[in-house]
Parts: structure tokens; sequence; C-alpha cells
């Protein structure tokens, strides 16, 4: 018996954070270069200004889940 027939479609990154993977992963990594002073061109500017709060929304849900331990794992996406 499958739990999980009823489910139409999965349920995608998108779908629960309101950020595709691939923007909230480019996020992560753009952030992790501020320490090494990477100087970010217009694009990855941008592209950080215009993602920042919806990333830092989704980040501080993860740390919830991991607090509550909800999450199966807890690893980082990128280190």
């Amino acid at each position: 018996m499958n739990i999980f027939n009823s489910i139409s479609s999965p349920i995608t990154w998108q779908d629960h954070f309101g950020i595709s993977w691939a923007d909230w992963n480019r996020m992560h990594y753009l952030l992790s270069l501020v320490p090494f002073n990477h100087m970010f061109s217009v694009e990855e500017n941008d592209f950080i200004t215009e993602n920042i709060k919806l990333y830092s929304k989704v980040r501080m849900e993860l740390q919830d889940l991991d607090r509550k331990s909800t999450r199966l794992n807890s690893s980082h996406v990128k280190r």
C-alpha cells in the first residue's frame, strides 16, 4: 500500500519556500564569497539584492527546523 497515492505531484523547493532551488543555492554560494572580499559583478550584485530577503527568510526557516530537530539531515548545502 502506497501511502503517497493521494499526492498528485511532489512538492518542490519552489512550492514550499517560494524560491527556486537554483536561486537559493546560487545565493548560498555567492554569500559564501563575502568573507573573501569577492568583487561581485553588477549582475551578481543585482541578483543578491533581488533575492536576499527571501533567501534570508528560508535560511531562518531551515535553522528553525534544525532547532526543532524536524529535518532528518541538517548538513549544509555547501561549505
